[in-house]
């Protein structure tokens, strides 16, 4: 192989990667909602 072709193999699975990543974040934000009171019972007297 040519080293332009592992160049874009390379380039191609960082974006692939990064892609997925993204959107668990997106999906995560989306579908789980933060709770106050839960936050509490794990820390304690922190601030949230």
């Amino acid at each position: 192989m040519n080293m332009a072709f592992v160049l874009l193999l390379v380039v191609i699975s960082f974006l692939f990667v990064w892609f997925f990543r993204l959107a668990r974040a997106i999906w995560i934000n989306m579908n789980v909602k933060y709770d106050k009171r839960v936050g509490e019972a794990v820390a304690p007297g922190t601030k949230n």
